[in-house]
């Protein structure tokens, strides 16, 4: 029950702030809002695509949908993870910038910086995600895995993955720590 509240509380909190943000003529012009857009579709996307499929494996005991929609879910997993950490470092620029220096933030009335913040950080949770979706296919317990019972739905954990993870760790974590 907790984790069904949970993910209710995200997919409805996230949709509020949505709502709140884009259907206000003043709240939607803010320039700093726009990362918050990005960063509530992230985390709403999480809830609805992540969260829910994780609670419905952990009710079942194992994955039972197949390996194509695991290979899915754990690629949107790490996508819509690394988009809200990188939306999150866009919220944080922006407020240096604003803090850092008001008066040249309040004057600046062109948006392209936003936007390509929040590019970059959508670009950033592919480049991160994707390589391993299509690493999928290559490893070969995995693969034996499937061919007889699937039943787990995890990254594959082969000595060749090892420069994948460290790749997307550094990526996902260092890199926005700082």
């Amino acid at each position: 029950m907790v984790m069904y509240m949970l993910v209710l509380v995200t997919v409805l909190g996230n949709i509020l702030v949505l709502v709140s943000i884009l259907t206000q003529d003043k709240t939607r012009a803010v320039r700093s809002n726009k990362f918050l857009v990005s960063l509530a579709c992230a985390d709403l996307c999480v809830g609805i695509f992540v969260m829910l499929p994780s609670i419905l494996k952990i009710q079942a005991g194992s994955w039972s949908w197949g390996p194509t929609p695991c290979k899915i879910w754990v690629t949107l997993d790490v996508f819509f993870c690394s988009a809200s950490i990188y939306s999150l470092i866009g919220i944080s620029l922006d407020r240096f910038y604003a803090i850092y220096k008001p008066l040249n933030y309040a004057m600046e009335k062109t948006h392209w910086c936003v936007y390509f913040l929040i590019g970059f950080a959508w670009l950033m949770a592919c480049i991160i995600s994707f390589p391993m979706y299509i690493r999928f296919n290559k490893f070969s317990n995995w693969t034996r895995t499937v061919d007889k019972n699937f039943n787990a739905c995890s990254t594959p954990a082969e000595p060749s993955s090892k420069g994948w993870v460290l790749f997307a760790g550094i990526l996902a974590f260092i890199f926005p720590m700082f």
